[in-house]
């Protein structure tokens, strides 16, 4: 769930940092959480776009289904 809610916020706050300080957690938290659940979907989830990330197809898909769980 931990790994859901990062990615969620993730795209809604744009950058790993900016996801980090609102769940209050250490941007290096951040980021092993997103690389693990990376390697649980064996998906590349989040794509560099500048000084912030973006979703790929398969980040945003999961987001999505991260929304219902999460709901």
């Amino acid at each position: 769930m931990e790994r859901l809610r990062a990615l969620a916020a993730v795209r809604t706050h744009g950058s790993i940092a900016r996801a980090a300080r609102v769940l209050h957690v250490t941007p290096s938290g951040m980021s092993q959480q997103l690389a693990k659940l990376e390697r649980e979907a064996g998906q590349t989830l989040l794509e560099p776009e500048g000084r912030t990330v973006r979703l790929t197809h398969a980040g945003r898909v999961l987001a999505a289904h991260a929304d219902r769980v999460l709901a």
